[in-house]
């Protein structure tokens, strides 16, 4: 069976989409797996050994250049594989629009409730109601079951299997703690303050890691205001780059944004901080990866993701058995 995926973006989407194709595999051990991503993330993808191959479509690319439709047009009418099944995860407009141009003799995807862009379910097929709000990972297996007639269960996902992987993955004896800086949007920051607080009241090796110039900076200042002398900043890193540094890492901490879903992808302990949007949707909590959500923590009374008191996160990190 030849099975393609859609999901074109954006990092976080494209990494928790991933999770599928070890149940795909594991249950069409034969089958070929190819995946249509933006060209920002291929390298990403194909990092993951159960997708046989990887075709781009630019539209970051050409949006970032402003070039219009008709180069978009010509990259999709050079589509030639064929395949007996498509899944669209994405359900948007664009997705859609691509997973036509792809020869397929069934198309899937989500039904007009279901989508994100209702128009994109006039696209397949064949699609299928799972609410928009449901949990993601929840959400591209239950797709995955009905377009596939396999059974994966919630237990299933908890216990995935690490499925990204890097050439030459580091070893290391003595691993640090890392601490992701940035976040998408200002709101969802964890505070500088907060963050030196936390780094000093552990006798740990800290990493900072950024994803931009801004964020740089502000895990310089970090590192300038705290006692902790095994403190270090990581230099700006590519996507496989980053994928390698946090499979080295003892647990991963920052605000709900991609680099902490790499985390989970990895198998790697972390401990997502989320402000304004609940990890209900985006989050799938299992023995070495938890939340702090600040909508449902009963026993505090946070107002906003800095009002996260550095002991939570501590005695949550204790409880995955990361510090003692």
């Amino acid at each position: 069976m030849r099975i393609a995926i859609v999901r074109l973006s954006s990092l976080g989407d494209v990494i928790q989409t991933m999770v599928v194709t070890q149940f795909i595999r594991s249950n069409y051990p034969n089958s070929i797996i190819d995946w249509y991503v933006d060209t920002d993330f291929v390298d990403l993808v194909r990092a993951n050994p159960d997708i046989d191959n990887v075709f781009t479509v630019s539209f970051r690319s050409f949006k970032r250049a402003k070039k219009n439709f008709i180069d978009i047009f010509k990259q999709l009418l050079s589509f030639n594989n064929n395949y007996d099944i498509l899944i669209d995860y994405q359900g948007l407009l664009k997705s859609a629009i691509v997973s036509r141009f792809i020869k397929a003799k069934k198309r899937i995807g989500y039904s007009k409730k279901s989508c994100r862009e209702p128009l994109a379910s006039f696209f397949y097929n064949s699609s299928y109601e799972i609410p928009y709000k449901k949990n993601v990972y929840i959400r591209y297996t239950e797709l995955t079951s009905k377009a596939l007639d396999i059974e994966i269960s919630n237990k299933s996902i908890e216990n995935r299997k690490q499925y990204l992987f890097v050439e030459n993955p580091p070893v290391v004896s003595d691993p640090k703690i890392g601490i992701f800086v940035g976040a998408s949007k200002k709101e969802k920051m964890y505070s500088i303050d907060r963050y030196v607080e936390l780094i000093n009241k552990l006798d740990q090796s800290f990493l900072l890691i950024h994803g931009s110039k801004s964020e740089e900076i502000i895990a310089k200042k970090i590192k300038s205001l705290t006692k902790n002398k095994n403190v270090s900043i990581s230099k700006r890193l590519s996507l496989l780059q980053l994928v390698q540094e946090i499979s080295a890492l003892k647990v991963l901490i920052g605000s709900d944004t991609g680099p902490l879903h790499l985390a989970w992808a990895l198998k790697i302990p972390s401990l997502v901080l989320f402000g304004p949007t609940e990890s209900a949707r985006v989050f799938f909590p299992t023995n070495i990866n938890k939340a702090i959500d600040i909508n449902i923590e009963d026993q505090y009374e946070y107002m906003s993701i800095i009002d996260i008191k550095s002991s939570h996160i501590i005695n949550i990190m204790k409880k995955i058995g990361v510090v003692q």
